[in-house]
C-alpha cells in the first residue's frame, strides 16, 4: 500500500522549464501543496493559497517551504507550464491512497460535481476542468479527475469513479453524469445513487413528469409519509420546497435499464413575491 511520502516523492520527477536561478518555490513543492489542497475542496487559486497558510505547520513535515507559501498568482502559473497528462497521473496515485478504506461504517454522501477552475485559462489552453468526489461529512475531497480535451465530464466521472473506494456511500451526481452506466458501475462497486433528471435523458424525464402531475398519485405519497415540505423566506420572498419520493416503480418506462433502482423523487419549488406565485 502507498504512503502519502511515496506519492509525494512522485512530485520530484516533474520536469521544470523554469530558469534554475529564477526559482524561488520548487515545482514539487507548488503541485504537492496543490494535492493537499484538493483534499480540503479548494478548487481556486485563492482557496488553495488559504489552506497551505492555514495548514503550513502540517505541511511543513513533507516539504522545505523555505520560501513560505506561494501567492495565488504562483499556483497558477506553475501549475500551468506542467504537463496535464503528469498532474493527471499524480491524482489517480493521489485517489489510490484516499482509496484504502473499505469504507464498511455507515453510508456517507459522496458528491461527484463538475467544475471549471477560475483563472485557469491561458492563450493556448483552454481553462481546466475538474470533477471532484467530496464528502460533506469527513469534510474533505476523496478525489478529482482532470477533463481531458476532446473528452467530457461523462468520460471523467467513469474513471473517477475507477479509482475511488466507495462501498457503503450514498453517491450523488447533477444531470450530467445521470447515465446508465455510470448508475450500473455504482452499484458494481457496491454503492447506492440519487441521480438527478433533466432533459438529456427525455424520455425518462417526461415519464416523471407526467407520473408526479398527478396530484393522486402525490397523495397517495404523503399518506405513507414520503413527503416533506420547507419554507423559506430569503430576499423579501417566500420560497416553499415540497420532496415527494415513493418506490412504485413498476410502471416506470425503461427501468430495467437502470441497475439498482428503487425510487423515484421529485421536488417542487414554489416562490411567493409581491403576491405573485412562480413555480
Amino acid at each position: 500500500m502507498k504512503k502519502i511520502s511515496d506519492i509525494i516523492s512522485l512530485t520530484k520527477n516533474i520536469e521544470d522549464p523554469r530558469q534554475i536561478k529564477k526559482v524561488k518555490y520548487p515545482i514539487n513543492e507548488v503541485v504537492g501543496m496543490v494535492l493537499f489542497a484538493s483534499l480540503g475542496n479548494a478548487n481556486e487559486w485563492t482557496e488553495i493559497e488559504v489552506f497551505c497558510n492555514s495548514h503550513e505547520e502540517f505541511l511543513r513535515k513533507y516539504f522545505k517551504m523555505q520560501k513560505g507559501v506561494p501567492s495565488h498568482d504562483t499556483f497558477q502559473r506553475v501549475m500551468g507550464i506542467i504537463d496535464p497528462t503528469v498532474i493527471q497521473q499524480l491524482q489517480l496515485e493521489w485517489n489510490e491512497y484516499l482509496a484504502t478504506n473499505d469504507g464498511e461504517g455507515l453510508k456517507k454522501i459522496l458528491n461527484i460535481d463538475g467544475k471549471t477552475m477560475r483563472g485557469s485559462r491561458t492563450e493556448d489552453k483552454k481553462p481546466l476542468h475538474v470533477v471532484t468526489a467530496y464528502c460533506d461529512e469527513d469534510g474533505f475531497c476523496l478525489g478529482q479527475n482532470v477533463v481531458k480535451e476532446k473528452e467530457n465530464e461523462i468520460v471523467a466521472i467513469h474513471e473517477l469513479l475507477d479509482t475511488l473506494q466507495i462501498k457503503g456511500y450514498v453517491v450523488t451526481i447533477d444531470a450530467m453524469g445521470t447515465q446508465a452506466k455510470i448508475a450500473e458501475k455504482i452499484v458494481e462497486k457496491k454503492a447506492d445513487y440519487v441521480l438527478a433528471v433533466k432533459g438529456n435523458q427525455e424520455t425518462l424525464y417526461k415519464d416523471l413528469i407526467d407520473y408526479f402531475n398527478e396530484n393522486d398519485f402525490k397523495k397517495d405519497i404523503e399518506g405513507v409519509g414520503n413527503y416533506k415540505k420547507t419554507i423559506e423566506k430569503s430576499h423579501s420572498q417566500i420560497e416553499i420546497r415540497e420532496y415527494y419520493q415513493t418506490d412504485d416503480i413498476k410502471w416506470l418506462t425503461n427501468r430495467s435499464r437502470w441497475k439498482g433502482l428503487k425510487s423515484i423523487g421529485v421536488i417542487e419549488k414554489t416562490i411567493k413575491k409581491n403576491d405573485k406565485e412562480t413555480k
